[in-house]
């Protein structure tokens, strides 16, 4: 197989991108959830998710935060976030992400707390794909 280009790999994530954007007032969303599976905090993304695909040798796209992406009246939870689902503006989930209070290997998001009081807030203030 031959090696994608920077035109290609911005072609891959921008579709990608495109499937968590609002369509018919359905947004793609992240569900934090614990290892029992019992779903914390739901986020909504912004209307356009992802900005557009840019870089050179790595390709990147940014999660648009700007409105804030967050949950304001979280489920709340005993036990602790292991991990979430990112899912598309269809309800498919395209992704199961690796939750922990602290960066390390294989984490893929990193949360001030895992544990969240009922009606408590969880905010996303960054998030990136690449190739």
């Amino acid at each position: 197989m031959g090696t994608l280009t920077d035109s290609g790999k911005a072609a891959l994530l921008n579709a990608w991108g495109a499937l968590f954007d609002n369509s018919g007032g359905n947004h793609g969303q992240i569900v934090f959830e614990t290892a029992a599976h019992a779903e914390v905090a739901t986020v909504d993304l912004n209307d356009n998710a992802f900005a557009a695909a840019s870089g050179s040798g790595t390709v990147s796209i940014a999660l648009v935060v700007s409105p804030a992406i967050s949950d304001l009246d979280a489920t709340g939870n005993a036990s602790p976030i292991t991990h979430a689902h990112l899912k598309t503006n269809a309800g498919a989930v395209m992704d199961d992400l690796v939750v922990d209070d602290a960066e390390g290997e294989g984490v893929d998001i990193v949360l001030t707390s895992l544990t969240y009081a009922a009606h408590e807030k969880l905010f996303i203030d960054s998030g990136s794909y690449e190739l």
